[in-house]
């Protein structure tokens, strides 16, 4: 009786361990290489952002849907990945949870679908985020306009971000400096 006892016990910690083990993994790869180094916490995004904290972890996360967006064609993380994600983070409280796929409009688009619908702005993102200036980058930034409110807007800014990023993911140094121009630099958002 002891060894069944025993043997139920084990099996138990055992799908504990895999149920946690599952509620906490996050499918983003927050380890690769050229992590952000900003020493920029306070980047709020035009206030996109509900805390003026977060903008580091912020671009770390937006590289890292920009690096699984290479690998898979996905921008934004489903409601249930984004979650995990959020957890393993331990980060509730940024905004980064209204970049979530299910939504409709841009928040359901694939890099495709970005390509095809919004190709005319990423193309001008990319060009005009050289920098000559960052003046020129925020008002490419800020001309992308895909929905009917300011929200869905900023939506589809963050969707053609992460196109791009996701065209970019070996340019860590571009791509950081656009983080750093469009997150200090755009109009407030709300």
């Amino acid at each position: 009786m002891k060894k069944a006892t025993n043997v139920w016990v084990f099996i138990f910690i055992i799908i504990v361990n895999v149920a946690f083990s599952q509620k906490t993994n996050c499918t983003l790869d927050f380890e690769f290489k050229g992590a952000s180094n900003s020493s920029n916490e306070n980047g709020d995004w035009g206030g996109f952002l509900n805390q003026n904290h977060c903008g580091t972890t912020f671009n770390g996360y937006l590289k890292a849907l920009g690096v699984r967006a290479n690998q898979t064609g996905f921008i934004f993380l489903d409601s249930s990945e984004q979650t995990r994600c959020l957890n393993s983070m331990r980060r509730f409280d940024c905004g980064m949870e209204k970049l979530t796929s299910g939504g409709g409009g841009c928040s359901n688009y694939s890099t495709a679908e970005v390509e095809q619908k919004l190709g005319n702005e990423l193309r001008s993102l990319s060009e005009n985020c050289r920098f000559a200036s960052c003046g020129s980058c925020v008002r490419s930034w800020e001309s992308i306009n895909g929905g009917s409110n300011l929200e869905e807007s900023m939506i589809c800014r963050f969707a053609v971000l992460v196109s791009l990023t996701s065209l970019k993911v070996e340019d860590e140094e571009n791509i950081q400096r656009i983080y750093e121009c469009l997150s200090n630099n755009t109009r407030v958002y709300g």
